[in-house]
């Protein structure tokens, strides 16, 4: 894609062989994507034995990072281009690769946990999930959906308990209002690290509809 000849070495040979399934370890800046490119490349060229007459939107390829895949995506644009160059006027392989291109913006390059969220998000019904569930990308975010969800449900069922603990809600922090939420979090991090149950001191009851 330089204008210069790759040379691969013998265990890029053997991965472009695909005589059986492989695993490929190898550390960082290796050439792995490179690797992987050119056999994607290959494959839809039909030089890998066996495989003839796939497409773009035949092959799933995955990789760790964001950056990864669309590195990935990005060098199999040009050597998707230069297959379009090579081919001149030959109006079959020319019109092959035109329309890989066109596939590539729709093609299934990405991380392996982006591949498992459209799986899900396509087949959520099937597997039990709301159509909106998102990705906790902290524990802290798991943390508040479960308490507000937790109070939410509590306060609906006019929980008693709940009720005798709001009496010692500290709705005040100074001149700063302090939600349930956060009150609720501070109990069961106190809790966590204390090994008991905080004991705050009374507070004057407060009307259940002024919970923020």
């Amino acid at each position: 894609m330089t204008g210069q000849p790759t040379i691969w070495t013998q265990d890029q040979k053997k991965v472009f062989a695909f005589e059986d399934n492989l695993s490929v370890l190898a550390g960082a800046g290796t050439g792995k994507t490179m690797t992987l490119v050119e056999f994607i490349r290959r494959l839809l060229s039909g030089r890998i034995n066996g495989l003839q007459g796939l497409e773009l939107n035949h092959i799933l390829a995955l990789t760790y990072t964001e950056k990864a895949a669309q590195e990935m995506r990005n060098r199999l644009r040009l050597a998707i281009n230069e297959e379009i160059r090579e081919a001149g006027s030959e109006p079959v392989q020319l019109e092959f690769w035109v329309r890989q291109r066109r596939l590539l913006d729709r093609a299934k390059i990405s991380t392996i946990h982006g591949f498992c969220l459209n799986i899900l998000r396509q087949y959520a019904l099937e597997a039990g999930l709301d159509n909106n569930f998102q990705i906790q990308e902290q524990i802290s975010d798991l943390q508040n959906d479960t308490l507000r969800e937790t109070l939410l449900d509590l306060i609906e069922n006019k929980n008693p308990d709940l009720f005798k603990l709001l009496n010692y809600f500290p709705w005040m922090a100074g001149d700063r209002r302090v939600s349930v939420g956060d009150f609720m979090a501070n109990l069961v991090n106190r809790a966590n690290t204390f090994g008991s149950a905080p004991q705050p001191e009374a507070k004057d009851h407060i009307p259940l509809d002024d919970i923020s």
